[in-house]
C-alpha cells in the first residue's frame, strides 16, 4: 500500500543558459512501512526529491500525494500543518536551537501545533537511541552524533507517517554515522516507520529494502532486496 506518490515530478533551477534541470519527470511511489534510499552522485538531484517530497520545495511540474492529501494545492499555512503532523524530517546540518535542551527541542513539533507532547512516547524514543540521559543536556553539550541523534527523536516526537532523512551522516564522522544509522534502522522496525533516506554512502544504501538511483534527474535504477 503506498502512502506516498510522486507524479510527474520536474523541477529546475534558474534561467536561461544558467538553467539547471534537477528532476524530470519522476514518478515514484514509496510503500507504507518500507525503508527505501535515494542514492546519487553530488548534483544529481537527491536532496531535491526529497525536499519536494516533505513539502519544503514547489515542483514546476506533477503531483504529491501522501496518503490521499495532494500536498502543493494546499496553502502555505495548512502545508506548514500538515508537514508538523505528518512529516518528520532529519536534515544534514542538525538544526537544534542552541538555547533549547534536547528535551525542549525536541517538543518543539508539539509547542509549534500548540498540543501537548507525547512524553511517554518520546521517552521510548530516547531509550531506543541511548538518548535517556542527555534530554537535559543543551546542544553544546552533545557530541555531532548525539546531536543527530536528537534530531532524529525530535523528527519522531509526532508519530510522523513519512521520515525523511537528507544525507543524516554527513557532517559525522564514521562511528557516529554508524550510531545514527543503527537508529534510524532500529526505530524502523519497533515502530514499522516509513523511511526515505538520501545517502551518497552505498554501504548504507545496502542495508534498505529498496534501492534507487538518480543521475541527471531522472531515476536510472529501482532495486527491491531484504532489509539487513
Amino acid at each position: 500500500m503506498s502512502i506516498l506518490k510522486l507524479e510527474g515530478i520536474s523541477k529546475t533551477f534558474g534561467k536561461g543558459t544558467g538553467m539547471v534541470t534537477a528532476l524530470d519527470g519522476i514518478n515514484l511511489s514509496i510503500d507504507k512501512g518500507s525503508f527505501t534510499t535515494i542514492i546519487g552522485r553530488s548534483g544529481s538531484g537527491k536532496s531535491t526529491l526529497l525536499n519536494i517530497a516533505g513539502g519544503l520545495l514547489i515542483p514546476d511540474k506533477g503531483q504529491v500525494i501522501l496518503e490521499d492529501i495532494d500536498l502543493y494545492v494546499r496553502k502555505d499555512k495548512e502545508l506548514a500543518r500538515i508537514r508538523r503532523k505528518k512529516i518528520g524530517i532529519v536534515f544534514q546540518a542538525f538544526n537544534l536551537i542552541p538555547e533549547f535542551t534536547v528535551l525542549e527541542n525536541i517538543c518543539l513539533p508539539s509547542y509549534l501545533d500548540q498540543s501537548k507532547p507525547n512524553m511517554k512516547f518520546i521517552d521510548e524514543v530516547l531509550e531506543i537511541i541511548e538518548m535517556g540521559d542527555k534530554k537535559n543536556k543543551y546542544p553544546h553539550e552533545l557530541s555531532g552524533g548525539e546531536q543527530q541523534r536528537a534530531a532524529l527523536a525530535r523528527a519522531l516526537s509526532v508519530k510522523p507517517d513519512l521520515l525523511l532523512a537528507d544525507e543524516p551522516t554527513g557532517n559525522l564522522d564514521i562511528k557516529s554515522g554508524e550510531q545514527v544509522i543503527d537508529a534510524l534502522q532500529y526505530c524502523y522496525r519497533i515502530f514499522n516507520q516509513t523511511t526515505l533516506l538520501v545517502t551518497h554512502n552505498l554501504e548504507i544504501a545496502g542495508q534498505s529494502n529498496r534501492v534507487i538511483t538518480l543521475q541527471d534527474g531522472k531515476i536510472v535504477s529501482d532495486s527491491v532486496g531484504e532489509m539487513i
